[in-house]
């Protein structure tokens, strides 16, 4: 199926590669059908969650144990069995990622994981129930402020 898109321009997806959000993405429900497209080649951990439906409607995705190593949402489970798992382990856990004009400042939404049966195809945005976790936590640690060097002041007169 081809799909046209804002950023990739027209996209070929095989059906078996599109994946069933029942529910729709956070303030995007209407949007049921997604597909997972490469962002930046097979080296970068980053995904884009492509929407089928609308075309300009993409998310940038990531595993978040890969920036933060001890993320283990406790994921309710009646989402779970919506999603046809026996446990977490079998789901593909991604955050979205928002990018707000330079790469180094942005964000991932832990508090609302998406979790994908690959096996099923299925997927679903989870809000956790506590609040453990932050909606905009910084991907990369805060860089140094820089410090500016004042000039020496100039000395008057000599020896």
């Amino acid at each position: 199926m081809k799909i046209t898109t804002t950023r990739f321009g027209e996209i070929e997806v095989s059906e078996d590669r599109l994946l069933d959000f029942p529910y729709g993405i956070i303030g995007f429900e209407d949007c049921r059908r997604f597909c997972l497209v490469d962002f930046g080649g097979p080296e970068s951990p980053f995904t884009w969650l492509q929407s089928v439906d609308r075309g300009e409607l993409a998310f940038v995705i990531v595993d978040p144990t890969r920036f933060f190593a001890d993320y283990s949402p406790s994921i309710p489970g009646h989402l779970l069995s919506d999603l046809g798992l026996e446990s977490l382990e079998e789901a593909i856990v991604a955050g979205i990622c928002v990018i707000p004009g330079e790469f180094r400042d942005a964000t991932i939404n832990l508090l609302a994981p998406v979790l994908i049966n690959p096996v099923r195809r299925l997927g679903l945005q989870a809000v956790l129930p506590d609040q453990t976790y932050s909606m905009r936590q910084p991907l990369f640690p805060p860089q140094p402020a820089k410090t500016k060097k004042t000039a020496e002041p100039a000395v008057a007169g000599g020896r």
